[in-house]
């Protein structure tokens, strides 16, 4: 009896083990680097933030003090 073993050929769709771990390390990386831009946005959100918080409070220091003159 002759057995063969026929490998299906990487044209009909099948993918190596080693594509497959180099796509799990690209979308890691691709994930890694969002999370550090959303970070980013959030921070620089922030400081948009505080920066109007302190001009609404300049802006009221200033109102007091024309109202007192």
């Amino acid at each position: 009896m002759e057995f063969s073993i026929r490998f299906p050929s990487l044209a009909q769709g099948f993918v190596s083990l080693r594509s497959l771990r180099k796509g799990k390390k690209v979308l890691h990386r691709c994930a890694l680097q969002a999370e550090e831009e959303e970070e980013d946005e959030e921070e620089e959100e922030e400081e948009e933030e505080e920066e109007e918080e302190e001009d609404e409070e300049e802006e009221k220091e200033e109102e007091q003090v024309e109202k007192e003159a």
